[in-house]
């Protein structure tokens, strides 16, 4: 039903079928999947299911809707780059995303196995809809709070000392309940420090912190906690979506960036539901905003992320277009995840569109993978070019999307038509 195999088959396939007994198991294999709250859950698969099938099953068990409203995804990590994931196309076969990511390990270590790296899979939003915001369910929203807190940590969301304090202490409610400064028993007046000093450094930023003030704010965030006794999790999870939705590119995907020819050098480049926009690197301010209608070519260009975005004309009794482009330097694996990404935001606006007009309501894309780091768009319509030149040392698989570190595109053949 969902074809043949791509891969022959991993090392942890064979092992998974040694070791278990075929009686005792309705599925031959099962791995763990990792979620940004920091725990994980076993789910279980065959050689035929495909990485929809297994969202399916992830989505099922842990009360998410489906991937298409939701806009939650399956990462793999990478054998290679510590810091690097791929989104997983949902046609691949999880064995086959397996298999791949063991040959690439292989590669790398000159044809030897490390017995002690296994391949990491988290689930975890990619694009959110506001229009899709009013059905989501409680796990969503506990898992975005979490997703949030990352961006947080990583210096990528804009918020002052107090917002900072605030939003750790209801994180602090939510992971460990209530807060008693006197403790209940004796087992818990030990945790309370320990607890604190979790909070500290998981939710509380560190460009807000040093050696002088952290206990100050330790204080500060305990009387917050304590504050909050009697809250459940629904309370606290509503309350933070509500202080971070506030600013408008929250759920939206950023990317650090060299601006050329600009006298903003170093800025975020951020996607979100209706715009690409320009951030300035230390204050998150926005600096230009592209409608994706105003968007005609977008992807890597040899080295640099490209950009080309037409105005109209603002002289009086003269209607022309005119064409900007817009160069940034980045890292290659992220250029290729921009332009992805950038790709499905503009399949959903084009949906949206189209469901407005039926009446319908909408959907978010599977991600698409292709070896190709150039779009054209015309009207939401996306032509892709492909391009073979795929480095060997990166994970480029066809269960994800591949992240080419040596991707790069000829300007001549690029048509604005």
């Amino acid at each position: 039903m969902n074809g043949g195999r791509e891969c022959k088959p991993s090392r942890m396939e064979v092992l998974s079928i040694l070791l278990k007994n075929p009686y005792h198991h309705s599925l031959p294999h099962s791995i763990p999947v990792h979620f940004l709250n920091g725990t994980y859950q076993v789910f279980g698969f065959d050689g035929s299911t495909t990485v929809e099938e297994f969202s399916q099953t992830v989505n099922r068990e842990l009360g998410i809707r489906d991937c298409e409203y939701s806009g939650f995804a399956l990462f793999s990590d990478d054998p290679i780059e510590k810091d690097l994931e791929h989104c997983l196309l949902k046609e691949a076969k999880v064995c086959d995303v397996i298999s791949q990511w063991e040959q690439a390990l292989r590669v790398k270590h000159l044809g030897k196995f490390e017995n002690t790296k296994v391949l990491k899979l988290t689930y975890k939003n990619r694009i959110i809809l506001r229009q899709n915001m009013k059905a989501e369910t409680d796990k969503e929203r506990l898992l975005l709070v979490y997703q949030i807190n990352q961006e947080i940590m990583e210096g990528k969301f804009p918020l002052t000392k107090e917002l900072a304090l605030e939003l750790a202490a209801l994180l602090a409610q939510i992971e460990f309940g209530d807060y008693y400064e006197n403790g209940r028993a004796n087992e818990v007046i030990t945790k309370q420090p320990l607890q604190l000093l979790q909070v500290m450094d998981q939710f509380f930023p560190k460009k807000f912190r040093d050696s002088n003030s952290d206990k100050r704010f330790q204080e500060i965030i305990k009387d917050r906690w304590m504050a909050l006794r009697g809250r459940n999790t629904v309370d606290c999870v509503r309350i933070y979506l509500n202080c971070a939705r506030k600013w408008s590119f929250c759920g939206g995907k950023l990317f650090s960036a060299k601006f050329k020819c600009s006298d903003y050098p170093n800025v975020w480049l951020a996607v979100a539901e209706n715009c690409i926009a320009v951030l300035d690197a230390r204050s998150m301010q926005s600096l230009v905003r592209y409608a994706y209608s105003s968007v005609m070519t977008f992807g890597g260009c040899k080295d640099d992320f490209m950009l080309v975005v037409s105005s109209q004309s603002s002289v009086p009794g003269q209607e022309r277009n005119s064409t900007e482009r817009l160069l940034f330097a980045m890292a290659k694996p992220k250029i290729l995840e921009l332009t992805l990404l950038i790709a499905d935001y503009m399949n959903v606006v084009s949906q949206n569109e189209r469901s407005a007009k039926r009446g319908t309501a909408s959907t978010i894309p599977s991600p698409g993978g292709s070896m190709s780091a150039v779009y054209h768009h015309e009207r939401i319509r996306t032509k892709i070019h492909p391009n073979s030149a795929v480095s060997q040392g990166s994970y480029s698989t066809m269960g994800s999307m591949p992240l080419d570190s040596s991707s790069s595109v000829d300007p001549a053949k690029m048509t604005l038509s």
